[in-house]
């Protein structure tokens, strides 16, 4: 049985690789709010947990640089606000893209 076209060990590995990278204090924390990766619907829940908890810090500093030179370039002449509707709208795109991934 599919659900949202993933497979149970779909959803699973999912999980885990989301759940294992992070740090042993939150791995912890999610467990006490109920976090298990063993059953259709504690596999749905534990990925309602981790999306939750998503923390968008731990992208490193490299990473962010090239972010923003990258639309640095791409804005080039651009007011202050067009750039941040550009932005705004690139990440909006990217959001329905990761949405449609996982559902």
């Amino acid at each position: 049985m599919k659900i949202f076209n993933l497979s149970y060990r779909q959803w699973q590995k999912r999980n885990s690789e989301a759940f294992h990278p992070r740090p042993k204090a939150q791995q912890r924390q999610l467990r006490q709010q109920g976090y298990n990766n063993r059953g259709w619907a504690n596999v749905r829940q534990s990925w309602q947990l981790l999306t939750a908890t998503f923390d968008t810090s731990r992208m490193n500093d490299v990473s962010r640089q090239a972010v923003w030179s990258e639309l640095d370039k791409e804005t080039a002449g651009m007011t202050h606000i067009q750039k941040a509707e550009y932005a705004l709208d690139r990440m909006k795109k990217r959001f329905n893209q990761l949405q449609e991934n996982y559902q």
